[in-house]
């Protein structure tokens, strides 16, 4: 297998900071965490095959990254979900008056 050189700058330094981590809690090196990470995020095990089933859909299970838009309407379904039971509760309550 032939292998390419890369070279990335402007590393952002909390980004830094996890890589580092992970290289010294794994005992491997700065490189060899980031190429694990780069099959990790493509979807690839270490036999550069496309993982199982899931692997697709990696990016949204346990990714845990919610931008505000997202996180702002989770809120309001939850509103609404809680103002529609309460309307059903009031409901029955009435019913069995």
């Amino acid at each position: 297998m032939s292998t390419l050189q890369y070279t990335i700058r402007n590393i952002p330094a909390d980004v830094d900071r996890v890589i580092r981590k992970k290289a010294k809690l794994s005992g491997k090196s700065i490189n060899q965490v980031i190429i694990d990470d780069m099959r990790h995020a493509n979807g690839l095990n270490a036999t550069n095959k496309l993982g199982g089933a899931l692997a697709g859909l990696e990016w949204f299970v346990g990714s845990g990254d919610l931008d505000d838009a997202t996180l702002r309407a989770i809120d309001e379904d939850d509103r609404i979900q809680k103002s529609l039971v309460q309307k059903e509760n009031t409901k029955l309550e009435d019913l069995f008056k």
